[in-house]
């Protein structure tokens, strides 16, 4: 792992203590930097430990904090590397965590201290996702539909809002809750004392979302309290408030990680930037690593860029990793000029801090690490305004022939959204080449599922002839991989005879089996639809006596019926333990209810270890000549020769507020969330703006309706545009981008992407 570091990079590891803030391009190598570094820092400590002979001070150790489990793995890996090139031993001297596994080391420490059950469950989002839907519907019990009436939009009809009320409230209150809740909890702010807060602002009265999310908190805070367990923002919450109150425990903390290094500090949120300034205010030593262009987090978690570039300021040295040796000189040449585009010219001024320099430069003629040969013609802007399914159908091709052309490249197309890849992956079926799924889920996942789904809901309605009718298809079609399969032609013959079957009981539950046989003898079918039949019935009733069965028994057995292969085997126990775990926090849930957690799962299994067989440590190399499809978000830290970046048009990467500048009412009409709101108003945002005006009283915030949604939407906005950045430096040779005119073909090409387009066809004219 010999490592040669460029001039900035040097500057980095000559390191020796204070605070260093570092901004890193994308392919600067900063995670293998911060690794040397840490080995450096582990060996210097350790040495002059053993000189010493301070055997008590071997308890010190250089904490790395980054934000996934798939960087502490990687960093892990790297220092091991470094620290046995230098005949040291890996494992000594130094932590690596992420923020939440960190925050759980704390508390570990002094749980019972502070009333917390030394043995804590922490829930994962499936069982935390239980306790709070049940919280949601305790509330919905109590408020009927008072809040729901008091935010529909009037020009609505009565029967629309009804549908809205019965089909959408529930879900979107959910979600609306889960955030506000999680964005609490980072604000320090319990129920309690938002409830006094707000009856202590002279405008309690608008508060009204805010006071209905309050209620469901505190719900949801005593129903973890029953459980007992802690979710992944508590972690955070009870780290610092147990730092704040425990001066001993701190200053001994401060003393165990004398150095904390942190990387990717652009995803920081307000409590973890606090824990870490509390662990560092007494040696001072800090060095975080990020890059604020790659922030693309916001949306879903409580991170915000805004305390990384704050504390590039303050730090008592700054660093930038401006080479870069990823890309050619053409793709990085449209990174640059979405930067300077986007600082100085973008239409709608609060984006214009959503892209920051330093500019990406090559690396040096020296450089280990050479940029790609440079060829213009591959940096590919499509004008055409595509329907979705012809963008699809055509980036599929274009991605084929490629392959076809260069197997020894690497390929990917990104999109903007899980439900747009699995029209690719649809798309590609056509093509004979291989197809890595990189989305929240991939088909094998999903179709193991829908199989498990189905049958659940039948086993909830045995007796109803449409779900078993499609339980039927579902496992006799012709595309089956079971023992009997139909062709078309048999699978009509075996439907319409089902159908003469009046009652599904006189098929299950005949008189007698002879009084079964003997009318079935009389059926002039074919052969091999006779042996479906009886095929069929087996399962069936095999089923059906085994639906008393715990859950996860009983998705087991099924599966076993079901699957040969070791994979759908594994799938579906994985299905089974999430399932279980669902029915411990609710035990009300009933087969149906438990077929929709399922394709919920399916859905989200990135959430969900042992659900995708894809590792998470994915390595673009090992799948040359294939072709991967992924989400802009989840390729955030990968590389490959072309990208293929869709859908960029102004719905998937908006403008700001440029795009309220339009008359159109429909232009407007699109921020709304949920879209039956009045006002053109975002509930969560304006839920996270009153919880932020009554969080700071000291900043003197006033909380003006609609304010919080126009905020929102241009913080999408730019975040969108950190995206777009992001999408653009995964090519390493080749970049095609394209877009298409939406779902109802009202979308135009974004106008970051018409820049960029233009800018590109004036240099090669």
């Amino acid at each position: 792992m010999t490592f040669t570091p460029r001039p900035t990079q040097a500057e980095i590891l000559n390191y020796s203590g204070g605070t260093m803030g570092i901004s890193a391009v994308p392919g600067s190598g900063k995670t293998h930097t911060l690794s040397a570094l840490a080995a450096r820092l582990v060996e210097k400590n350790v040495l002059q430990l053993h000189q010493q002979m301070d055997l008590e001070k071997f308890e010190k150790e250089i904490l790395i904090v980054t934000f996934s489990n798939s960087a502490v793995a990687n960093f892990s890996a790297r220092i091991a590397g470094f620290l046995s090139e230098e005949g040291m031993v890996p494992g000594i001297g130094y932590r690596v965590r992420t923020l939440h596994g960190m925050a759980v080391d704390i508390i570990r420490g002094r749980a019972e201290s502070f009333g917390i059950d030394p043995d804590f469950v922490i829930l994962d989002e499936i069982a935390s996702d239980a306790l709070l839907i049940r919280a949601v519907d305790l509330w919905l019990e109590k408020d009927s539909r008072a809040i729901y009436e008091a935010f529909a939009e009037s020009t609505i009809s009565q029967n629309q809002k009804d549908k809205f009320y019965t089909e959408k409230w529930r879900s979107d209150v959910i979600s609306i809750s889960r955030n506000v809740i999680s964005q609490a909890k980072d604000y320090m702010m319990l129920p309690e004392t938002i409830r006094q807060a707000i009856a202590a602002d002279n405008a309690a009265g608008s508060f009204r979302i805010l006071a209905a999310i309050c209620d469901i908190y505190e719900t949801y805070q005593s129903l973890l309290k029953i459980y007992p367990a802690l979710d992944y923002a508590d972690l955070m919450f009870h780290a610092y408030h147990i730092l704040q109150n425990d001066p001993a425990y701190l200053d001994f903390l401060q003393d165990r990680w004398p150095i904390i290094l942190e990387d990717e500090a652009q995803d920081s949120s307000l409590i973890q930037e606090k824990i870490l300034r509390l662990l560092t205010q007494k040696h001072g030593n800090w060095v975080r690593v990020g890059d604020p262009n790659q922030a693309i987090n916001e949306t879903f978690t409580t991170a915000d860029p805004k305390y990384l570039k704050s504390f590039l300021k303050e730090a008592q040295k700054t660093v930038d990793l401006f080479n870069s040796g990823r890309s050619s000189v053409s793709v990085l040449r449209q990174a640059n000029r979405l930067v300077k585009w986007t600082s100085h010219e973008h239409p709608s001024s609060p984006c214009r801090t959503a892209l920051v320099e330093p500019y990406i430069k090559t690396t040096p003629k020296d450089d280990p690490q050479h940029n790609p040969p440079d060829d213009p013609r591959r940096i590919i802007y499509d004008p055409r305004n595509y329907e979705p399914a012809e963008e699809v159908e055509k980036i599929s091709r274009l991605a084929y022939e490629h392959i076809q052309k260069h197997p020894e490249e690497t390929l990917a197309i990104l999109t903007p959204s899980n439900d747009f890849g699995t029209q690719f992956i649809a798309e590609l079926e056509k093509y004979p080449v291989d197809v890595i799924e990189i989305l929240k889920s991939n088909r094998k996942t999903r179709n193991t599922a829908d199989y498990l789904a189905k049958i659940l809901t039948w086993l909830s309605r045995p007796l109803n002839q449409k779900i078993w009718l499609d339980l039927f298809e579902m496992l006799f079609h012709h595309h089956a991989e079971n023992d009997f399969y139909l062709s078309p032609e048999h699978c009509k013959i075996a439907r319409d005879r089902l159908l003469s079957i009046q009652n599904v009981e006189d098929f299950l539950f005949p008189l007698s089996e002879e009084t079964f046989r003997s009318e079935l003898s009389g059926w002039d079918d074919p052969e091999i639809v006779m042996q479906t039949f009886f095929s069929f019935r087996f399962l069936l009733k095999r089923w059906l006596d085994a639906r008393f069965l715990k859950i996860d028994q009983l998705i087991l057995l099924i599966a076993q019926d079901l699957f040969t292969s070791s994979e759908d085997l594994s799938i579906s126990n994985q299905f089974g333990r999430i399932l279980a775990q669902m029915v411990r926090t609710d035990p009300s849930l009933r087969l149906n209810a438990l077929a929709e957690k399922l394709r919920e799962a399916a859905a989200n299994a990135s959430v969900y270890p042992g659900l995708q067989s894809t590792d998470s440590q994915f390595d673009p190399e090992l799948y040359r000549g294939k072709i991967v499809v992924i989400t802009y978000h989840r390729a955030k830290g990968l590389e490959w020769d072309q990208v293929f970046l869709t859908s960029c048009n102004n719905y998937d990467f908006p403008s700001g507020t440029l795009d309220l500048l339009k008359n159109s009412a429909n232009q407007r009409k699109k921020i709304a969330r949920p879209f039956y709101i009045r006002n053109n108003l975002d509930l969560q945002a304006e839920a996270l703006q009153q919880l932020e005006t009554i969080s700071f009283p000291e900043q003197g915030l006033v909380y003006v309706e609609g304010e919080g949604s126009q905020k929102a939407y241009n913080n999408a906005a730019s975040e969108r545009l950190r995206l777009l950045f992001v999408g653009i430096t995964r090519a390493k040779k080749g970049l095609y981008v394209s877009w298409n005119t939406g779902r109802f073909g009202k979308q135009s090409e974004a106008i970051a992407c018409t820049m960029l387009r233009k800018k590109q066809n004036e240099a090669h004219s």
